[in-house]
């Protein structure tokens, strides 16, 4: 009888195994790409790490990842030509903002945290003229460079100018028709809300303007990124911006607030 037991325990183990080893697991990704094999390490919310048939092993976020499933193996044969399909659909698709996948790389259309720079052109239109002083309707160049923590944070300083299309008063400023100019230089920082070719991202610039009248400047915005490849993206963006100007040097001894909505486009680099 004890030979029996442990004849049905060895063949129900021999089946299990059989079974197993009949089943892989297939982690899917967010960008819609497919990585199939033995999951050897895990660790929740962070990475996991994937042994492909062929020995390769490939990294990867968790918030890259949308499911894990375990399916049916196929054959090394076909395998091996699913591998190859993938591969050549990879290299093909860097005209389609991807880029392929190399160890211990994680896919995004973001690159790896480091470097990375901002230009930008907008146009603010004044909503609060006063009578001391001009309208405050105006172009606006700006460029901030810093550092990309994760797809999501970036944090920089930035520098920029301003040139007033508006005119100044006539009943104070009858003879004053000069061009008029300012340098904002600020802090940056920016959150991108989802790591996809096309991401809502929110934005905020904080700063010092230097002009006549000097002023700290704060520009928040939210807009919409369209990723061009792994490492550049086109982006539009709607706002609002707030200067207030320290008046004391004329002696008025006042503070005055110019607030405008301010509609921008850039590149990101």
């Amino acid at each position: 009888m004890k030979k029996i037991t442990l004849l049905f325990v060895m063949l129900f183990v021999a089946t299990f195994c059989s079974i197993a080893q009949n089943y892989q697991e297939a982690v899917y990704l967010k960008d819609g790409s497919i990585i199939k094999g033995l999951i050897i390490e895990q660790r929740p919310d962070d990475y996991l790490k994937i042994r492909t048939s062929n020995g390769k092993v490939y990294t990867l976020k968790m918030y890259e990842v949308d499911k894990i499933i375990k399916e049916r193996t196929t054959t090394e044969r076909q395998n091996s030509r699913q591998q190859i399909t993938s591969r050549q659909s990879q290299t093909s698709s860097r005209s389609t903002s991807t880029y392929n996948r190399q160890d211990n790389y994680s896919y995004s259309y973001f690159p790896r945290r480091g470097y990375k720079g901002f230009i930008d052109l907008g146009f603010s239109l004044g909503i609060n003229d006063d009578d001391w002083s001009y309208r405050d309707d105006k172009f606006e160049f700006t460029t901030s460079h810093g550092y990309l923590f994760n797809p999501h944070l970036f944090v920089g300083l930035g520098i920029g100018l301003n040139y007033y299309v508006g005119h100044y008063d006539e009943n104070y400023y009858p003879y004053d028709d000069e061009d008029r100019f300012e340098v904002p230089f600020f802090a940056h920082i920016r959150t991108h809300f989802l790591n996809r070719r096309i991401a809502p991202f929110a934005d905020a610039k904080l700063g010092y303007i230097l002009t006549d009248e000097n002023g700290v400047y704060f520009s928040p915005s939210v807009g919409c990124r369209f990723a061009r490849s792994n490492r550049s993206a086109f982006w539009v963006s709607l706002g609002f911006s707030l200067i207030r100007y320290d008046d004391s040097r004329y002696h008025y001894n006042r503070n005055y607030d110019k607030e405008a909505f301010t509609m921008r486009v850039g590149w990101d680099f």
